[in-house]
C-alpha cells in the first residue's frame, strides 16, 4: 500500500539514480496523513489537486533541465500549498544543497524530518547532500531521523480504521488523500461473527433468484451480504432498498465530507478491500459539457486509474448513461469502454435492477469462494463476468465472445438474474474464473502541431491493467499498437487461452497479428474508421469508437473482458488515397458534428496535403475561405521559398482555444497563433524536397 503519493510521479534524474531511489524512499517514509494540510481538512484536498499536479509537472521540467533554482522555486510553492507535507521540504533541501547553500539546505532538511521524512538510510546515501555530509548538523539530523522513525508526528491526527456497525462511516479520522492519483483512501474494520451470534437475516429479494439464495442461506452454502458495503452517491435519489439485503451496510459520509461535496457523482474513494457496490443517478445535464458520470470519468485518465484500482480491490459502481447512448440522438458518444463499472440505461432509477443483481450475486457466492475472490482482488472481475455471461441470448461459450455478452449499456430486461446467481453459487475454490490483464508494449504516437491540430492532450486517453484507450488524432491511415496480455492470471496457475475479438467496428478494417504463438502478445492494426459509423448491421446505433476485447479462458471459465478502444473524432472529414496517404481534412465542414469537447474543439479550416514525386509528404496548404497558407512537413507556417519553390523560412505556430460567442453554452474554437521562433531550411541537393530545419 502506498502511504502517500505526493512525489511518486516525479522522475529520477538520468545521471543520478540515487535521486530516483530517494523518491521511492520518500513514499515509504511519509505517514498516511501526510496529505493533510494545516489550513484545510482532508475533504478539501481535491481542490488542491490541480495546483499540486501543476507543481509536479513544473518540478519534472526543472529536474530534467538540471535547473536547481527553478526546482527550489517549485518546492517553495509546494510547501506553501501543503505546509505539513515533508516531501516538498525534502526536495527543497536537495535543490538548496545542489546550489551550495548548506545552511538553508540543513534548515529545510530539518523541517522535512520534523514533519515526517525519517528514512535515515535514504537521507544518508542521497548524493544531493554531498556538501552536507561532514557537517555536525547533518549527523544530528540523521540521528534524529533514526531515533524518531516510528514516533507519531506532533500535531498530526492519526488515521485509524473505523469499525463498521449499522453503517460504514466516512470521516477525516479514517480517511486520507492520495495526491499521486487524486483519490481518498478510507479504512474500515469489519466486525467478527462470534459463535453465539444469531443467524443472519436472509436476503429478501422477491422472485426466483431471491428464493434460490434464501434456500442456500438456510443450508449454510451462501455467503450472504455480511461484510458487504453499499455506497450511494446521489443523496439517496436512487437508493438501493437495503431491506432486500439486510446484511449489507450503507456507507455514510459525515457532515464535513458532505459540506465538501465529495459524496456525489463518480467515486473518488478507495476502501481497504471491503466488497462494495454503489451508484449515482446523477449527470451533468446542461451546458456544452453535458455528460453522464461514465463519460466524465473516461476523459480523465486519473479517474479511470482509480476505477481500475477499485475494480481490483473489490469495489464497483453503476452509473446511468443519461444522454450518452441514444440511437435517435447523438448515438453512442462514450470515448472509451472499460470493465470497471456498469452503465445502466436512462437517467434515473434504471440502475436499481443492476444494483440488486450485483448485491444478489455477492450474497449467492459460497463463503469460501467469496473470501478467496476478495483476498485475491478478483471479486468484481468475476461479478462482471457473471453479469455478461447471464445476458439473455448468451447460450453457449461462443456467444460469450460476441457483442451479445458485452453490451455498452446493460438493460435489466436482458439479464437472467436466476442464472447469474446460480452460476455464482456453483463456483468452487478449486476452479475460479481468470482475470484478463494487458499492457502496451509499443505504438507510434502522433506529434501535436505536426500530425494533428488541437488544444487537448495527445492520443493516449488512458493505460490501465484491463483497459487501454486512444483518441485517433494522427493522420496515419492505420493505427497500430502492440499489446501484451501475458500477465493475465488464473487464480490457481492453470494454463490460459487468449481470445481477441471485435465488439464494435468494421472487422474488415481490424487485424490481430500474433507476436507470440499463443496470442498472448498481438499487434493490433485498425484502419481509419472515421466518426459516426453504425456499430452493427442490425443496430441503428451510431458511434465513433472502435472497441476490441480480450478474454482469457482456463478451460472452465472465461474472464471478463479487457478492452482496447480507439475513438475517432467526428468533427473532421478525411480523405485518403488508395495507398493510405492522407489527402485532405476538412474541419470547417464538420465543425457542427458532435464530439466530446473535452477531447476536441471545432476548427474552421481545410488542409490539403502535398507530396513529391516519390510520394513523400512535403507539407500542406490550409484554406480559410479566400485565405491560403502553406505549411512545412513538420508543421511550421511558410514565410518564404527558395528558387525551387521549397520552404526557405518558416515560423512555428501553436493552437489555442478561443471563445467566439459570449455565452456560457458556446464552445470555444481552436485558433492558430504564430509563435516567435522562425527557422530556415537547408537542403542537401536540388532533389531534396523535405530539407532540414536549422536556426
Amino acid at each position: 500500500m502506498q502511504t502517500c503519493g505526493h512525489t511518486s510521479s516525479l522522475p529520477a534524474r538520468p545521471a543520478d539514480a540515487t535521486f530516483g531511489r530517494r523518491l521511492c524512499a520518500t513514499l515509504l517514509a511519509c505517514v498516511l496523513t501526510s496529505s493533510l494540510n494545516a489550513q484545510s481538512n482532508v475533504f478539501a484536498m481535491p481542490r488542491l489537486q490541480p495546483h499540486q499536479a501543476l507543481l509536479v509537472q513544473e518540478f519534472k521540467r526543472a529536474l530534467q533541465r538540471g535547473d536547481y533554482a527553478a526546482m527550489e522555486s517549485t518546492c517553495r510553492a509546494g510547501t506553501a500549498l501543503l505546509p505539513v507535507d515533508p516531501t516538498w521540504r525534502y526536495n527543497l533541501a536537495c535543490a538548496l544543497a545542489r546550489q551550495g547553500r548548506r545552511d538553508a539546505a540543513l534548515d529545510a532538511l530539518g523541517e522535512a524530518v520534523r514533519l515526517g521524512f525519517r528514512d535515515a538510510a535514504a537521507i544518508a546515501r542521497d548524493s544531493d547532500f554531498a556538501i552536507l555530509r561532514r557537517h555536525e548538523r547533518f549527523e544530528k539530523l540523521l540521528a534524529e531521523a533514526r531515533r524518531t522513525q516510528r514516533d507519531p508526528i506532533p500535531g498530526r491526527p492519526v488515521i485509524a480504521p473505523a469499525p463498521v456497525g449499522a453503517t460504514a462511516p466516512i470521516s477525516a479520522s479514517n480517511t486520507a488523500w492520495n495526491f499521486d492519483l487524486g483519490y481518498f483512501m478510507t479504512f474500515f474494520s469489519m466486525p467478527t461473527n462470534p459463535p453465539s451470534a444469531a443467524p443472519a437475516p436472509p436476503v429478501a429479494l422477491p422472485g426466483p433468484a431471491g428464493e434460490a439464495i434464501r434456500t442456500w442461506q438456510a443450508d449454510g452454502s451462501a455467503a450472504g451480504n455480511r461484510g458487504d458495503l453499499y455506497d450511494n452517491r446521489d443523496e439517496g435519489h436512487s437508493m438501493l432498498d437495503l431491506k432486500l439485503f439486510p446484511e449489507m451496510r450503507p456507507v455514510v459520509y459525515d457532515d464535513e465530507a458532505r459540506q465538501a461535496r465529495v459524496n456525489g457523482g463518480v467515486s473518488q474513494f478507495l476502501f481497504n478491500g471491503v466488497p462494495t457496490i454503489g451508484n449515482s443517478s446523477t449527470a451533468q445535464t446542461s451546458g456544452p459539457y453535458w455528460r453522464s458520470n461514465p463519460r466524465r470519468a473516461y476523459v480523465d485518465g486519473r479517474a479511470v486509474a482509480l476505477m481500475a484500482i477499485q475494480y481490483l480491490r473489490n469495489q464497483m459502481y453503476v452509473y446511468p448513461q443519461h444522454r450518452d447512448y441514444v440511437a435517435g440522438g447523438f448515438g453512442d458518444v462514450f470515448p472509451a469502454a472499460t470493465p470497471y463499472l456498469v452503465i445502466a440505461p436512462g437517467s434515473s432509477f434504471t440502475d436499481q435492477p443492476i444494483l440488486q443483481a450485483l448485491a444478489a450475486t455477492l450474497a449467492a457466492f459460497r463463503p469460501e469462494v467469496k473470501a478467496q475472490l476478495s483476498r485475491q482482488g478478483a471479486l468484481m472481475p468475476v461479478v462482471q463476468m457473471l453479469l455478461r455471461a447471464s445476458q439473455r441470448g448468451v447460450t453457449n461459450r461462443n456467444d460469450y465472445l460476441t457483442r451479445q455478452a458485452h453490451p455498452v449499456v446493460f438493460d435489466a430486461a436482458r439479464l437472467d438474474l436466476l442464472r447469474m446467481v446460480t452460476m455464482a453459487h456453483e463456483m468452487r475454490t478449486n476452479a475460479l474464473p481468470p482475470v484478463a490483464l494487458m499492457r502496451k508494449l509499443d505504438e507510434p504516437m502522433a506529434v501535436p502541431g505536426r500530425d494533428f491540430f488541437d488544444t487537448t492532450g495527445n492520443e493516449g486517453l488512458f493505460d490501465t491493467p484491463a483497459a487501454i484507450a486512444r483518441v485517433v488524432r494522427g493522420m496515419a491511415y492505420t493505427r497500430r499498437i502492440v499489446v501484451d496480455a501475458s500477465g493475465s492470471r488464473d487464480l490457481h496457475g492453470a494454463p490460459l487461452t487468449w481470445h481477441w475479438f471485435v465488439l464494435q467496428g468494421d472487422p474488415d478494417k481490424i487485424r490481430f497479428v500474433p507476436r507470440r504463438a499463443d496470442n498472448a502478445i498481438v499487434e493490433i492494426e485498425v484502419d481509419y474508421h472515421g466518426g459516426n459509423f453504425l456499430v452493427a448491421s442490425n443496430s441503428p446505433m451510431r458511434s465513433s469508437r472502435v472497441e476490441l476485447a480480450l478474454c482469457v479462458d482456463n478451460g472452465v471459465y472465461f474472464s471478463p473482458p479487457a478492452l482496447v478502444t480507439f475513438y475517432y473524432l467526428n468533427n473532421e472529414i478525411r480523405q485518403y488515397a488508395s495507398d493510405g496517404r492522407i489527402m485532405s481534412v476538412d474541419y470547417a465542414a464538420a465543425a457542427g458534428h458532435y464530439v466530446d469537447p473535452y477531447l476536441s474543439l471545432p476548427r474552421r479550416w481545410r488542409d490539403l496535403y502535398l507530396y513529391d514525386a516519390r510520394r513523400r509528404l512535403t507539407g500542406w496548404t490550409r484554406h480559410r475561405g479566400e485565405v491560403v497558407e502553406a505549411f512545412t512537413a513538420d508543421g511550421a507556417r511558410v514565410l518564404s521559398r527558395d528558387a525551387l519553390n521549397r520552404p526557405a523560412e518558416a515560423r512555428l505556430v501553436s493552437y489555442l482555444p478561443r471563445a467566439t460567442v459570449s455565452t456560457n453554452d458556446a464552445l470555444p474554437e481552436v485558433v492558430q497563433v504564430d509563435g516567435v521562433e522562425t527557422y530556415k531550411y537547408r537542403y542537401d541537393s536540388d532533389e531534396d524536397t523535405i530539407g532540414k530545419r536549422v536556426k
